[in-house]
């Protein structure tokens, strides 16, 4: 048994160790170190190990060096240069790229000072929300609404997908339940950098509305943006690009409509921070039909928001929503008023 638990672990430890990566010193005295690289200063390198914790080496007793990830060195002569680090047998230090590999005319022992390259930070947020009322007596109505969004940002791209379910029912005249509203939105939206200001994007949106007699309406998009105003309290940024809208309605007695139309994509995003607690989101998006400009589409959110203790908030939310060319049994506006409790991620 214990020869089984044996042969068990070992098998264990060699298969995971494929999978571990890390930066691997060999000493002069044959000794081999796994882990990373944190700095190298004053001729000492500094070394966080797997085993023996964080260790100070003197870099004369380094036999050589391999990273895992690319670092940046600073050589005594003012060369400096970043790359995934190998020293050659001779103690050439070798720099290994994607393409091919090169050995550069320095040693180990004229390196100044090492940094690990930063990685750019992958950074998610996100937040979900969550309204409900219901009224029994006199009046008896039931709704609520949840909603939940997601950022992707680093510093290349950012990618943004938000969902919102909104409900109601009330009774009739002849003590029925009735469903009074009844939609789901989804929308999703890439942005990839071309500096710091703008930058191409490529979105997507996809609604369903029981009540209006929207079996769907998609909405695909590109174009390019640019951010106008980015500080610590405020953001305006505007999108301008094509989009492709299909519209497809159903309803009572057989009716069905479709209606497909190449469209423009203006949009704009402003945020603002009143307080610490006190913040606004607006977004406005309108896609005109080049066929034909009366035939558009126009959707809009106002969102006031108010933190309330750590990442618990309050929200009032307006949204409105136009479509130039409805249903037919459907108004052309729809407006709706929404109280949330919230949680930031």
């Amino acid at each position: 048994m214990v020869t089984y638990l044996f042969k068990c672990m070992s098998c264990i430890i060699i298969f995971t160790s494929i999978f571990v990566q890390g930066d691997e010193l060999i000493l002069n005295n044959g000794e081999k170190l796994i882990g990373k690289v944190i700095t190298l200063t004053g001729g000492k390198l500094v070394f966080q190990s797997q085993f023996a914790g964080k260790v100070n080496i003197v870099v004369k007793n380094i036999k050589s060096i391999e990273t895992a990830d690319r670092i940046t060195m600073h050589f005594i002569d003012g060369t400096v240069l970043e790359s995934k680090v190998v020293t050659t047998e001779d103690g050439m230090v070798k720099l290994v790229g994607d393409s091919a590999d090169t050995v550069a005319p320095f040693t180990l022992n004229t390196v100044s000072e090492i940094n690990p390259s930063v990685v750019p930070a992958i950074k998610w947020t996100g937040d979900v929300k969550v309204g409900i009322s219901s009224a029994h007596g006199n009046t008896t109505k039931e709704s609520g609404n949840s909603s939940f969004s997601v950022k992707r940002k680093t510093e290349e791209s950012t990618w943004a997908s938000s969902m919102r379910f909104l409900f109601s029912r009330d009774e009739n005249t002849d003590g029925q339940l009735r469903t009074i509203e009844e939609n789901i939105t989804l929308r999703s939206k890439y942005d990839g950098y071309f500096n710091k200001k703008d930058y191409g994007f490529l979105s997507g949106s996809y609604k369903k509305d029981h009540i209006a007699d929207l079996d769907r309406r998609v909405i695909v998009g590109f174009g390019a943006g640019r951010k106008w105003v980015k500080t610590s309290k405020a953001l305006f940024m505007t999108d301008f690009g094509l989009a492709f809208r299909h519209e497809m309605f159903e309803g009572a007695n057989g009716y069905s409509e479709t209606d497909d139309s190449l469209s423009a994509h203006i949009s704009y995003k402003v945020t603002q921070k009143f307080t610490k607690s006190i913040e606004l989101f607006h977004k406005v998006f309108y896609y005109p039909s080049y066929e034909d400009l009366s035939d558009y589409y126009f959707t809009s959110s106002l969102e006031l928001r108010n933190k309330f203790t750590g990442n618990l908030f309050g929200a009032l939310i307006c949204l409105l929503d136009y479509d130039a060319t409805p249903a037919e049994t459907a108004d052309s506006t729809d407006i709706k008023y929404l109280f949330n409790l919230g949680f930031t991620f």
